[in-house]
């Protein structure tokens, strides 16, 4: 695999090379930049596989240079100190990212990953871009895979998620469901600061997919599209209050 390295800080550059070398020496570091001008040359020149880009440099941010790009035949990984913001609409686009200092076992995990992984990654970007439009603004779109194919869905167009044993199955407004590879509990920290609330063990539901709450034999709730989900006892009263606050 041919991978350039992009990040202004040279010890940053550095310590990937390095850990590469121990952690999958099958790599190959074709070029390397310290800003947006130069990187973008060697994205150009070397044609890679795998691209470690730094977001904030001198001469501008890893996200100027991807705007600059007209096509993404590579697979991504940010480098990146703490930015919250950024990392929550990397966790949207289904982006991989390193925290510096970076630790070589989360290197490790992100080279295996990328190696089983085939993306569309035309709309993983098309997901960031948006997501990272307005900074004060939440994400609009997730990006979803499942064993086939890669989904960009709108995060209003979700009505429930329902758990399968590590899979989790979403349904869509106007669309069939979808079976993703992760855990509901990974999905509940992404959504639940966007109004989703977990009812349930095995149910995360959109609350503003509600249509009407039966509390006869038991509590459940009927979404909008006529899935009846139910509701745990110690949820009952939470889910009430969240309510009463849209």
């Amino acid at each position: 695999m041919r991978a350039v390295i992009i990040d202004d800080e040279k010890n940053a550059r550095e310590t990937v090379k390095g850990m590469l070398s121990f952690i999958a020496n099958d790599i190959e570091i074709a070029g390397e930049a310290d800003g947006v001008k130069k990187g973008l040359e060697i994205i150009h020149r070397y044609a890679p596989e795998l691209v470690f880009l730094d977001i904030h440099m001198q001469d501008g941010t890893g996200f100027d240079l991807l705007r600059r790009l007209e096509s993404y035949d590579f697979a991504l990984v940010f480098l990146t100190a703490h930015d919250n913001y950024a990392l929550e609409a990397f966790r949207f686009a289904a982006i991989d990212y390193l925290l510096k200092p970076i630790d070589p076992d989360e290197l490790k995990n992100t080279i295996e990953r990328i190696r089983k992984q085939s993306s569309d990654n035309a709309k993983v970007m098309d997901a960031l871009f948006e997501n990272l439009q307005k900074a004060t603004s939440s994400p609009r779109k997730i990006v979803l895979k499942s064993s086939d194919a890669l989904h960009l869905v709108f995060i209003d167009d979700i009505i429930h998620c329902e758990s399968s044993d590590n899979y989790t199955r979403f349904f869509l407004k106007g669309q069939k469901p979808l079976l993703i590879s992760q855990s509901l509990k990974n999905f509940e920290k992404m959504l639940a600061p966007l109004g989703f609330f977990r009812v349930h063990q095995s149910h995360l539901i959109n609350l503003s997919h509600i249509s009407k709450i039966d509390r006869k034999d038991g509590c459940h709730v009927e979404m909008n599209d006529g899935t009846e989900v139910p509701v745990a006892v110690r949820k009952k009263d939470i889910l009430m209050k969240r309510l009463e606050e849209l």
